[in-house]
């Protein structure tokens, strides 16, 4: 867990780990806890989305970026969401750390997974009736803002929603 956030937000989710579906799956059960005490100043809504777009976002790492994953990298077919000069020497290392204020739900996903090459003007819903290619465009229209940066040691994903306030009737 984390320190106190700004903005009387309550204390954060810090997670790290090896990036692995298992990882997913031990990250959602931690931000599903971490909702339980927020629901009431959360809403249903805000939480599923922003909880979408952090699971696509960690699944795309992980089928993409993760070094001996049984996934290769994009190679402009399919999701066209991969990394970009392939695996990462040694196993690929995640760190997610949430933040909840009054107004925003703000997730931060470090990797040292190869710099992703994505080209944002490419990412769009495909057809109906193809298997894969919708993780980072279903992430975008969840969100009100989403960034990534890479460079040598990573990728950044920063992922934010602001949230309406719910009326607590206090």
């Amino acid at each position: 867990m984390g320190a106190e956030q700004p903005d009387g937000g309550g204390p954060g989710l810090d997670i790290r780990g090896r990036a692995e579906l298992a990882f997913v799956e031990r990250a959602l059960d931690e931000l599903d806890a971490f909702w339980e005490g927020r629901s009431h100043a959360v809403e249903p809504l805000d939480r599923t989305l922003f909880t979408l777009a952090i699971s696509e976002v960690l699944t795309n790492i992980v089928q993409h970026g993760a070094a001996g994953g049984s996934a290769a990298p994009s190679t402009g077919e399919g999701e066209g969401e991969g990394a970009g000069a392939g695996a990462a020497a040694g196993p690929v290392e995640i760190r997610m750390t949430i933040s909840a204020s009054r107004d925003e739900l703000r997730v931060v996903i470090a990797d040292t997974a190869p710099p992703a090459g994505i080209d944002w003007d490419a990412v769009a819903m495909p057809d109906a009736d193809a298997e894969s290619g919708r993780g980072l465009a279903l992430a975008r229209s969840s969100l009100d803002e989403f960034a990534h940066a890479s460079e040598d040691g990573g990728n950044t994903w920063t992922l934010s929603r602001r949230i309406a306030r719910v009326d607590s009737g206090e």
